[in-house]
């Protein structure tokens, strides 16, 4: 196995963490889970792939084309024998989008769209006195607070290390969040944005304000 191969295993089995089973990929940039893998989550999980590896990724994906992969294992285990096209097939890019299990048919633009917003605030998670104490030692939910620009108002929303799936003790620092109160709802939208070598992860979770 060369190194290129390497580098696509290791790539591949960080996002087995994220996405336990099956994903869909759009020209070697944007993945989101498959049906079974979305099932997992609580929220919204978008990857965009750092440019670094998207020369691995073009080894066995067309970076114009969008593809739906059943099983990582299964696609692992055959890239280590060099046979790989009996475990994904080619989508046209209409079908990527977000499974069904989603509270809504949000599409990946919305997404991009609500965080490149250029007022908004971004918060780094870490500096919220003992989360990583309480994350990764007590191994509890964390009540964080939030500051609603709109309404300048305060708040408090309830997190759990298991809503991000590659955070550790070293790299803590790369989270970020920002929340928005949803009115209609009664909820806040948050969005985490971590920045890791292998890719860039987009969360979108709501939680009840416990403060109102």
């Amino acid at each position: 196995m060369d190194k290129s191969q390497k580098k696509l295993l290791d790539f591949l089995n960080k996002v087995k963490k994220v996405f336990s089973k099956d994903f869909m990929i759009y020209h070697n940039y944007y993945i989101i889970p498959g049906i079974e893998s979305s099932e997992k989550l609580d929220g919204l999980v978008l990857l965009i792939v750092n440019d670094k590896y998207r020369e691995e990724l073009s080894l066995i994906f067309n970076e114009k084309k969008s593809y739906n992969i059943e099983s990582i294992d299964l696609l692992k285990n055959n890239i280590e024998n060099e046979n790989v096209s009996d475990y994904y097939n080619e989508i046209s890019d209409s079908e990527f989008k977000l499974p069904y299990s989603y509270d809504d048919d949000a599409l990946i633009k919305t997404v991009l769209d609500d965080v490149s917003k250029p007022d908004i605030v971004w918060n780094k998670l870490s500096d919220n006195k003992d989360i990583i104490k309480i994350f990764f030692s007590d191994k509890a939910s964390y009540e964080l607070p939030i500051y609603d620009y709109e309404r300048k108002k305060k708040d408090t929303i309830t997190i759990g290390k298991e809503l991000f799936p590659h955070i550790s003790e070293k790299n803590i620092d790369l989270l970020f969040f920002t929340s928005k109160y949803i009115e209609d709802i009664d909820l806040y939208m948050t969005y985490f944005d971590f920045r890791w070598d292998y890719f860039q992860m987009i969360c979108r979770y709501y939680s009840i304000p416990l403060n109102e």
